[in-house]
C-alpha cells in the first residue's frame, strides 16, 4: 500500500450552483513514520490554473474557491509530499449553470424593452 492514506471531503459527488463558495478538504495521513514533513498542495488536472483571485489553497489541505463558475469544474488533485514518498487523491468539482430561481421569469420570457413608456416630464415652475 501506499505511505500515505488520503481522504478528500467536499461536494465531490454533487453539482454545485455557480456563484457559491466551495470547499474541498484533503487529509493525509502517513501510515510509515516519516521524517519529513508532510506537504499538502492542490493542482488542476492536465496542468490547468486554479481559479485566479477566487481560490485559496492554505497549505494545509483545504481548498477554497469563491463564486464557482462552470469554468472551475474539472478534477482538482491534492497532491500530498513527504520526502521520497507521493500520494494524490482526487475531487471531482462540477458546477451547474445559474440555478433557476422560482422567481425568476420562464425561460424564453422576453422582459419588455426598456424606453417602450414615455417618461413623463415634469414640468417646470
Amino acid at each position: 500500500g501506499n505511505a500515505i492514506r488520503m481522504a478528500i471531503s467536499g461536494p465531490t459527488d454533487t453539482v454545485v450552483p455557480a456563484g457559491e463558495t466551495v470547499q474541498f478538504l484533503c487529509q493525509a495521513v502517513p501510515t510509515v513514520d516519516m521524517e519529513d514533513l508532510l506537504t499538502l498542495q492542490w493542482v488542476r488536472e492536465n496542468e490547468e490554473d486554479l481559479p485566479r483571485g477566487r481560490c485559496r489553497d492554505d497549505g494545509e489541505g483545504s481548498l477554497e474557491i469563491r463564486q464557482v463558475l462552470p469554468v472551475d469544474s474539472g478534477v482538482y488533485i491534492c497532491v500530498a509530499v513527504a520526502g521520497r514518498f507521493i500520494n494524490t487523491a482526487m475531487a471531482t468539482l462540477a458546477v451547474g449553470a445559474v440555478a433557476d430561481n422560482s422567481q425568476g421569469p420562464p425561460k424564453g420570457y422576453q422582459p419588455p424593452a426598456k424606453g417602450y413608456q414615455q417618461p413623463v416630464r415634469a414640468r417646470p415652475q
